[in-house]
């Protein structure tokens, strides 16, 4: 399959096809900093944060799009990403060493 990566130096998304050696890259929306922190959900979903920032991103692909989830007021330093069976996504809060949990519905 694909490999998917961060690249916080030029704000993308990456992804590497290692079958036929081609890459691509996605800019990341511009408010969500420089994303350092990537994970796959149960569906194939990417998703990333930026540690620096108070969001997570769902991207699209089929649609090219980033999905936005604020989490003001819930997080100051995203340092981990990852799902359970449902599809929440839950994160670690590295400056308030708490475990927040957001669903895809945004909650």
């Amino acid at each position: 399959g694909r490999i998917w990566y961060t690249d916080a130096g030029n704000d993308v998304l990456g992804v590497f096809d290692p079958e036929s050696g081609s890459m691509e890259a996605y800019p990341t929306p511009r408010d969500l900093g420089h994303p350092d922190v990537i994970s796959v959900d149960m569906s194939d979903g990417i998703w990333i944060a930026s540690s620096t920032e108070n969001l997570i991103a769902k991207f699209e692909f089929d649609a090219d799009r980033f999905l936005l989830y604020s989490l003001k007021d819930r997080a100051n330093s995203i340092a981990n990403l990852t799902f359970d069976v449902q599809g929440a996504a839950w994160f670690v809060d590295q400056e308030s060493h708490l475990v927040g949990k957001l669903e895809d519905s945004g909650q």
